[in-house]
């Protein structure tokens, strides 16, 4: 394990040393990444912010509920009718 541990480690180390050399690529994919992600989060806010000015949030919520209770019964039909029809087959 000791071995093992070495050697991850030295390998670990060179990548460091190669970073630690020439920081400016890791520097650019960080702020490059990190804009991205601003962008796709400010995209996203503007899109549910232009939903809910249409749609009051009282609807939106019955509507999700509403899809989570559907989703729940047909879980529930299809237990059920996997249920019946497995005893009839047993019997």
């Amino acid at each position: 394990m000791a071995g093992i541990a070495l050697v991850l480690s030295a390998l670990f180390g060179l990548q460091l040393m190669q970073i630690l050399d020439a920081p400016g690529n890791l520097i650019l994919l960080v702020v490059s990444r990190l804009t991205n992600l601003l962008s796709i989060y400010w995209s996203l806010g503007g899109i549910f912010n232009s939903l809910s000015a249409y749609i009051p949030s009282i609807p939106w919520l019955l509507m999700i509920f509403g899809m989570g209770m559907l989703s729940f019964l047909s879980v529930l039909w299809l237990a059920t009718y996997r249920k019946l029809t497995l005893d009839r087959r047993l019997a």
